[in-house]
């Protein structure tokens, strides 16, 4: 939401209270449009101020954070209000029924809340304790001792134990516990399978990662951490991967070294865009693994397939029909992912009838394992073989039915891919929707440190952009392929910027990038590009007419 302007904060502060001009001038100018900013710096003063019997106080001022403002009512407040807080924050807000079953265990009741309502920090009413703002739980929850914090957790672990809590008892008591607790490890981890399970992946990657601190055995500890480096992965997060998998290998090198932790490295590279490295690493892990391993290395050779199908596909098919060699007898859903990419190798090459057979694998694969898990699969591997192969109408309506479902999870990371290729397959449809999805994922990608996986679209984003004039986006994507440094992505720049120069009215710019495109590529283009049609245009145009007709 945008910042209130200067008179609507005035207006809220004269409807709280705040009859003086100069207090609502002091307050407006210190809060920045914030409401609740505004709120809490007038409940700061005294009547006498706010009616303007006195100044403002010099020392009113915004705090380093907001949250110190609710720090300050707890000023004074005696031993068991603090405890009683503390279980109050602890319940994260829920404030029911818990809450007040909590506070018996600690042997302390509503009563004990009396004082803190009155400094408006919690409400209380009909057995239900509410905290006045999100802010005022985590000030409290933040600001008070350790050992205070445990209590009321060990207390609403009692609590929600005799209840039906059970995972809100498991996740008290793991904010309850000081050293290590393998039985309470194992629960964590049971809960982490249970989230990924249900499509929450971070969730489930912070529990795993909370269930390492409790375990004592350092390779059980580097299990646990790879488990949750590879959750984070499939929520779109690699740079939390990338911690978790650090961890690992503090905890226990040799183990951080086995498969498991060689896939997230792979699976690492690709979203860096690192794909020869992820290859290489690949190659050693057939050689070493094949043989005791099949399927996991069949899962890594599709990790390096998926993004070489639409950049190399020549090249990736070969890595097809060696995972589907060592996959083929798996039990699903590993058979059925490497079913999939099998089937989208049988179309480069030219196989359209085995491409259809081996590609309706993928409803059961979604059935199975749901679409934040699948959605980038999916995306990068049927969505394009669908368009491809002429399937357009069908390529839209898995890219809707997986989008909602990961947008509703808010399984941002996961999304890359899908907007990614939603950019591919709008270009011939429609070019603002091409558009629209490529600026999405390039932003994504950037934000969710996976660079590498809209490589693939960043060339077509920057042709349709440049396209329909948009200046910016343009030059935001031209800029990232020319840093990467290569004759591909050079060239697909140079193009888009000739491009953007010819809607724009500027001719002897674009000629300038096409002469520079022309250094990279020579006389003879052998590129995807095909440029010479506005280069011919941008020739015509400053006057070239002879050199435009040579060209053509």
């Amino acid at each position: 939401l945008d910042p209130l302007g200067d008179a609507e904060v005035a207006e809220l502060l004269r409807a709280r209270g705040v009859a003086a001009d100069a207090a609502r001038q002091a307050i407006v100018e210190l809060a920045g449009g914030s409401p609740l900013l505004a709120v809490q710096l007038a409940d700061t003063l005294t009547a006498e101020e706010r009616s303007g019997v006195h100044p403002v106080p010099e020392s009113l001022r915004v705090p380093a954070e907001v949250s110190e403002l609710y720090l300050r009512r707890m000023d004074g407040l005696g031993d068991d209000a603090r405890q009683a807080l503390a279980v109050a924050s602890a319940d994260a807000g829920a404030g029911g029924t818990a809450t007040l079953a909590a506070l018996a265990v600690l042997g302390l009741g509503p009563a004990d809340l009396e004082a803190a309502e009155e400094r408006g920090l919690v409400a209380v009413a009909a057995g239900h304790v509410r905290f006045t703002h999100p802010l005022a739980r985590s000030a409290v929850y933040q600001g008070v001792p350790g050992p205070v914090r445990r209590r009321a957790h060990a207390a609403l672990a009692e609590a929600e134990a005799a209840g039906a809590g059970g995972t809100r008892a498991v996740l008290h008591r793991a904010a309850a516990a000081v050293g290590s607790d393998d039985e309470l490890a194992d629960a964590l981890a049971d809960l982490a399978a249970d989230a990924l399970r249900r499509g929450a992946a971070m969730t489930a990657a912070s529990r795993g990662a909370q269930a390492a601190t409790l375990a004592a055995d350092p390779t059980r500890r580097a299990d646990l951490l790879v488990g949750a480096a590879r959750a984070a992965l499939v929520a779109g997060e690699p740079r939390r991967a990338r911690e978790f998998l650090d961890a690992a290998r503090r905890a226990d090198a040799e183990r951080a070294a086995d498969l498991d932790a060689r896939r997230i490295e792979i699976r690492l590279a690709v979203a860096a865009g690192e794909v020869e490295a992820a290859w290489a690493q690949v190659e050693a892990v057939d050689a070493a693994f094949s043989a005791t391993d099949p399927v996991a290395v069949a899962e890594l050779l599709g990790e390096v397939a998926r993004p070489l199908l639409p950049t190399a596909p020549f090249v990736a098919a070969p890595l097809t029909e060696r995972l589907w060699e060592l996959a083929a007898d798996a039990e699903e859903p590993a058979r059925l992912y490497a079913e999939v990419l099998y089937g989208c190798g049988r179309f480069v090459q030219g196989d359209v009838e085995g491409a259809a057979r081996h590609t309706a694998a993928w409803p059961e694969l979604l059935r199975q394992e749901g679409a934040v898990v699948t959605g980038p699969f999916l995306a990068e591997s049927v969505v394009l073989y669908q368009a491809y192969s002429y399937q357009v109408a069908e390529a839209f309506k898995l890219l809707d039915e997986v989008e909602g479902q990961i947008r509703r999870h808010c399984a941002s990371g996961a999304l890359v891919s899908v907007l990614n290729a939603r950019s591919l397959i709008s270009y011939g449809v429609d070019l603002r929707d091409c558009v629209a999805a490529g600026r999405e994922a390039l932003h994504l990608s950037e934000e969710t440190g996976q660079p590498g996986l809209i490589s693939v679209a960043a060339t077509t984003i920057a042709i349709a952009s440049a396209t329909v004039g948009d200046e910016a986006l343009t030059t935001e994507v031209c800029d990232r392929l020319l840093a990467a440094g290569d004759e591909r992505s050079e060239v697909w720049a140079r193009a888009a910027l000739g491009r953007l120069h010819l809607v724009h009215g500027r001719p002897e710019a674009a000629v300038a990038q096409f002469a520079l495109l022309r250094e990279r590529v020579g006389e003879h283009n052998v590129s995807y590009a095909q440029f010479e049609a506005d280069e011919a245009e941008a020739l015509v145009r400053v006057g070239r007419v002879d050199d435009a007709r040579a060209l053509l």
